[in-house]
């Protein structure tokens, strides 16, 4: 009789309609006194309230189709006039998503439009939702999911036409691509699947090809240059333990041209203990290329769309801030959780950063220590809407560190303190 019911109830939703409405807004308060990079003698920490504001709305109807919007604006406190000046473009909206899911037959579905590409643990391809603008693509999705498995093919092919043909839409002519305030790539090709291993674990598997040109006039190259990246994951989590493998290799031109050959291999593990506490370890590798010296060809692993941020260290020394000379990274850290009640969680992370190509300089070979960061960092749900979040970070420089990031006279010891709210709502929910 239950079954029956359950049954009914499940027919009438994937029968009907629903739309909703839900809201985002998050500022986040921050005090950089070395975040990115070191600060030079006579650079004033910065200090800002920057935010987010996201208004989201969902229509589903039955199985067949579901169709996201997703507005958002990025401020600063204070950097919009008190007295709202007109607009100058007349026509202005921020768009974080914009798609429309339409079930194709059995597990197979398509989605085209502006939307953020999350997969495994983001390591690769990530959303990005530390920044305030968050990521997204747009792209043809075709999705499939059937009894516990699941694959994923994304097609895409961009152009920038502010930037090359003076924001022309309707130019005859004209198909260079430039990467200045747009997407990296100009064509994407990316397929993923996902694999069930046993109760608690899954195997995952990407193959890439991203066609790269940065081509500002006529008189430069317009080669469109060919990337490949394929890779496995492993992930298992348990009530005891979690495990993380994954490894990656790239192969192809990058986008000067250079012949690339780089790999990156990553392993976590965590575990809890003592009921309210959780430790765990793990490592990145990541290849690089020679500073200060030729290189023959290109073995910096590039990890462009990813959710850097996550991986090496909250100040963001490494692929999410400031270059650092392509030598690649080797990350060894270890992490300390602490659940302080159902609604309270404490968090300490220590890094030491490694360069894993060579380091010279007036082919003097220098240190490959790139210095250690450790990283405290809390959350409270305050409310089933609201959660405060913040943390504080400390970075000890090396010379090294210092010379790939071009900030020779910089201070031994970099911080960064920060303070966040967010608050999210579901306004509205209807159903027919």
């Amino acid at each position: 009789m239950l079954f029956g019911i359950s049954s009914k109830a499940h027919a009438q939703q994937e029968d009907s309609s629903s739309f909703a409405i839900s809201a985002q807004l998050r500022p986040r308060a921050e005090f950089r006194s070395g975040a990115f990079r070191p600060l030079l003698p006579g650079e004033d920490p910065a200090a800002l309230v920057s935010s987010r504001q996201r208004l989201s709305l969902d229509y589903r109807h039955k199985d067949l189709l579901d169709l996201r919007l997703s507005l958002q604006n990025v401020s600063v406190w204070g950097q919009a006039n008190a007295v709202m000046p007109v607009e100058r473009g007349g026509n202005a909206v921020g768009i974080f998503e914009a798609y429309g899911e339409v079930k194709i037959a059995g597990g197979l579905r398509t989605r085209f439009g502006r939307q953020g590409i999350s997969l495994d643990d983001e390591r690769i391809f990530g959303v990005v939702d530390w920044a305030q603008g968050a990521r997204a693509h747009d792209a043809l999705a075709f999705i499939f999911r059937k009894n516990g498995l699941e694959g994923r093919l994304y097609l895409a092919y961009n152009q920038n036409y502010k930037t090359n043909y003076d924001n022309n839409i309707n130019d005859p002519a004209g198909n260079r691509y430039a990467t200045a305030d747009a997407q990296a790539y100009k064509t994407l090709q990316a397929l993923w699947g996902k694999f069930p291993v046993g109760k608690n674990g899954y195997l995952s598997v990407l193959g890439m090809n991203t066609g790269l040109q940065n081509a500002l006039s006529d008189t430069v190259s317009k080669d469109v240059h060919q990337q490949q990246t394929v890779g496995v994951n492993y992930f298992r989590n348990t009530p005891v333990w979690s495990v993380g493998i994954s490894g990656f290799y790239q192969a192809g031109k990058n986008l000067t041209g250079a012949s690339t050959s780089a790999f990156l291999l990553a392993a976590k593990m965590s575990a809890p203990f003592r009921k309210r506490w959780e430790g765990g370890l793990g490592a990145d590798y990541l290849s690089g290329n020679d500073f200060g010296k030729a290189n023959s060809e290109n073995r910096a692993f590039a990890v462009p769309y990813a959710t850097n941020h996550k991986f090496y260290g909250h100040m963001d020394y490494f692929y999410a801030g400031s270059p650092h000379g392509n030598v690649g990274l080797l990350d060894v850290y270890a992490s300390l959780g602490f659940k302080a009640s159902a609604k309270t969680r404490l968090n300490l992370t220590g890094h030491w950063f490694n360069a894993t190509a060579d380091i010279y300089r007036m082919n003097a070979k220098q240190s490959a220590d790139l210095g250690q960061e450790a990283d405290l960092s809390f959350s409270w749900k305050a409310y089933p809407f609201l959660e405060l979040l913040g943390g504080y970070s400390v970075y000890h420089t090396t010379e090294s560190l210092r010379l790939v990031k071009n900030t020779a006279r910089a201070g031994d010891w970099q911080h960064w303190a920060w303070l966040s709210a967010s608050l999210n709502l579901e306004l509205l929910r209807t159903r027919r």
